[in-house]
């Protein structure tokens, strides 16, 4: 008789064991998501704070275009409008065109400041819808916008592919470089060609 009631208490306290370990894990994966919403929550939230300073400091005529897929996040033209107000630059480089072309020109037209902006796309596509939203806003004259297909070229360490720039346009004296492309989906390290001038 009391080995039964060993033997009962024993699987009481094997399910009362077992059963708080698997309280415990679905507490700790609850957790963990909520951790990851919270994340995600503060991700959203600097998007938004920043794309209204974007709204608050460009004043643009127009909305902005859509910040998604290719396009630049708002966290990320932020810290490029910021820069050209602390650093007031004279010529902007801007590789790979698009929302952020945009928000440039934008920002350049309400400031009045004398900046010459050339922004390079080796995607013909990207190229004429970035051609076609400067020109529907009436910032044409603020951009040299460039269609310069990726070529190959060769430096100190490897072969890359990246702009056909037109030389004049790359003797050029640059104030701020912008690096937001060329793809990276076809190699990796195609931006890495910026900080590695070719070899003649």
């Amino acid at each position: 008789m009391i080995e039964i009631y060993l033997f009962s208490l024993i699987i009481l306290i094997l399910g009362i064991f077992f059963g708080l370990k698997k309280i415990n894990q679905k507490a700790y994966v609850l957790i963990d998501k909520i951790q990851s919403q919270s994340e995600n929550g503060q991700q959203h939230y600097d998007q938004i704070d920043s794309l209204l300073w974007l709204y608050h400091t460009v004043k643009p005529d127009y909305p902005f275009p859509r910040f998604r897929g290719w396009a630049a996040s708002p966290d990320f033209l932020r810290i490029i409008v910021e820069k050209i107000l602390a650093q007031n630059p004279k010529q902007i480089l801007e590789l790979g065109s698009g929302s952020s072309t945009i928000v440039l020109a934008e920002f350049l037209k309400k400031t009045k400041k004398s900046i010459k902006l050339i922004s390079v796309d080796e995607r013909k596509e990207s190229y004429l819808n970035t051609f076609a939203q400067l020109k529907n806003r009436k910032l044409s004259k603020k951009v040299s916008l460039l269609f310069c297909p990726l070529t190959r070229y060769r430096t100190r360490f490897k072969n890359y592919k990246w702009y056909s720039i037109p030389e004049k346009v790359l003797k050029k004296k640059f104030d701020l470089v912008i690096i937001d492309g060329p793809s990276t989906l076809n190699d990796p390290l195609s931006r890495q060609f910026t900080l590695d001038p070719p070899v003649s």
